[in-house]
């Protein structure tokens, strides 16, 4: 099985996936890897019972590798959410999910500021007609008087 592929580089060797499933792993953060390195864990326990082949997770680490840090995280919560381990998902699936929200971020944004609206402006930054938020301004002088009567 020596075969590359011409568009993409994706090769199925499996020392070369090994030493490229490490290198695409270290690029990720150390937060997103230790939550990947549980969840393929899981995986490998509930549904491979500890034989998971090495081309799964090239597989998995390849289709992800070039999807945002923000998807990811975002993914990993709502696996983590619903158990799909333990339902019998497998990596394939969970790396659909993170394609699926990186795919559908900006439409899931705008259904959502449809939905819900945009946040109002921060009270802090509102100024008035001609002041500005200095803080070296000294407040008017203010004089009390009292009111005049009608009579």
């Amino acid at each position: 099985m020596k075969y590359k592929c011409p568009a993409c580089g994706y090769q199925p060797n499996k020392q070369e996936a090994l030493m490229e499933t490490t290198m695409i792993f270290k690029n990720f953060p150390t937060d997103i890897q230790k939550e990947l390195k549980t969840i393929i864990a899981e995986v490998n326990k509930h549904i491979y019972f500890g034989k998971i082949p090495i081309e799964y997770k090239y597989r998995f680490l390849y289709g992800i590798s070039h999807i945002d840090e923000e998807s990811i995280r975002r993914a990993i919560s709502t696996w983590n959410r619903f158990g799909y381990s333990k339902q019998g998902k497998t990596l394939t699936y969970f790396g659909a999910i993170i394609r699926n929200i990186s795919e559908t971020k900006s439409a899931n944004k705008t259904a959502e500021q449809q939905m819900r609206g945009t946040n109002p402006p921060d009270i802090n930054e509102i100024t008035h007609k001609g002041e500005t938020n200095e803080p070296n301004k000294k407040p008017p002088k203010v004089t009390f008087k009292r009111r005049q009567s009608k009579f």
